[in-house]
């Protein structure tokens, strides 16, 4: 799993949710919603 914040930030989840890493600070802000599923 991949999530976007507002703020600039970009997550990634290995356990389906139950534990998440930041993989970037400080991004332009995120204003779009996409899925995906590989």
């Amino acid at each position: 799993l991949y999530l976007g914040t507002t703020s600039g930030e970009v997550w990634a989840s290995r356990t389906g949710g139950a534990s998440w890493t930041c993989l970037a600070r400080h991004l332009p802000e995120i204003y779009s919603v996409e899925a995906a599923e590989l």
